[in-house]
């Protein structure tokens, strides 16, 4: 039986809509760490979706807020892909 594991990608938009403009992002698990930083994976959650992955996570449709002393880049949409662990994925 072939071991699967879960990806997580976190998308924060400029707007709630998943057409909006990408303007921050992490994915879990991430890179190596002390790799490079990398680009933008998708300009858009639907360019995201289009590629493969579910969205298991909306943002709340709240009116936009002006409070400074937030630290919330954009809204945040969580995405998850099912795929087959590579040979460098070790269980635990």
């Amino acid at each position: 039986m072939k071991l699967m594991r879960q990806r997580l990608l976190y998308l924060h938009a400029r707007e709630p809509s998943v057409r909006s403009e990408v303007i921050g992002w992490a994915e879990h698990p991430g890179e190596e760490p002390g790799g490079e930083a990398p680009e933008r994976p998708y300009r858009s959650v639907l360019a995201a979706i289009e590629d493969g992955w579910r969205a298991i996570h909306f943002p709340q449709q709240l009116a936009p807020s002006d409070d400074r002393e937030l630290d919330l880049v954009g809204y945040e949409f969580i995405l998850e892909k099912i795929e087959p662990r590579g040979e460098r994925d070790e269980p635990r």
